[in-house]
C-alpha cells in the first residue's frame, strides 16, 4: 500500500467541501468543520482568510450574505447553470446534469430540493466522479462533465467576489477558482 495520498481522492475531498459550502447557507456544522485545525491549515495554505468564522454572529451574518449574493430578492447572482447561460429555469444545463447523475444514480437524497444545475451540486457530482477515476470511463465522464457543467463558472466566481461584502465569500470563490484550476490541469 502507497504512503502517497490519491491526489484524486484529495481533490476529490476538496470538491465536495467546497460544493457542500455553495450548495446552500452556511451552518454551524460546516463552520466547526471549517475551524477545524487540518482544514483550516489546509485552506489557508490556499489563500483562505476565515477569521470572520470566529465572530459570535458568524453564522447569521453568513446566512444573510449568502441570500443577498445567491438568492435574492434582488440583483442576485444565479448558481444556476440554465439561469446565466439560457436566462431560464429548466435549460439544456438542466436536462444534461440529470443526464450525468443517471449515470451513477443521484447519490445525494438530501440535495433533491436543489436544483440540478446548481454549481455546487454539480461540484459535489464532480467530486464523486473523481472518487471514482480508477475507472477509464469514469475519467471520461470527469472530464466530459468538467467541460459541460464546471467550466461555466468563471463570471459567477468574479461576480460573487466583487459584489461580496465578506471575507468568507470572497475567500471561497478564491479557493474555488485554485481548485478548478488544479482539476483542469
Amino acid at each position: 500500500m502507497s504512503t502517497q495520498p490519491n491526489t484524486s481522492q484529495s481533490m476529490a475531498a476538496v470538491g465536495e467541501l467546497l460544493g457542500n459550502l455553495w450548495v446552500r447557507e452556511l451552518s454551524q456544522p460546516q463552520i466547526d468543520q471549517l475551524q477545524h485545525e487540518d482544514v483550516a491549515s489546509q485552506l489557508a495554505g490556499l489563500g483562505a482568510d476565515l477569521s470572520e468564522l470566529s465572530r459570535s454572529d458568524a453564522k447569521e451574518l453568513l446566512e444573510v450574505e449568502y441570500c443577498r449574493l445567491l438568492i435574492g430578492p434582488a440583483e442576485a447572482i444565479s448558481p444556476i447553470q440554465s439561469i446565466t447561460e439560457e436566462g431560464r429555469f429548466h435549460g439544456e444545463a438542466f436536462a444534461s446534469s440529470q443526464k450525468f447523475y443517471g449515470l451513477l444514480g443521484d447519490l445525494d437524497p438530501t440535495l433533491e430540493d436543489v436544483m440540478p444545475d446548481h454549481f455546487g451540486r454539480q461540484l459535489l457530482f464532480l467530486a464523486t466522479l473523481m472518487n471514482l477515476e480508477g475507472d477509464a470511463s469514469a475519467a471520461d465522464a470527469t472530464a466530459a462533465f468538467y467541460q459541460r457543467h464546471i467550466a461555466w463558472i468563471e463570471p459567477i466566481l468574479e461576480r460573487v467576489e466583487a459584489k461580496s461584502e465578506t471575507q468568507f465569500y470572497r475567500t471561497l470563490c478564491i479557493v474555488t477558482r485554485k481548485f478548478l484550476a488544479a482539476i483542469d490541469e
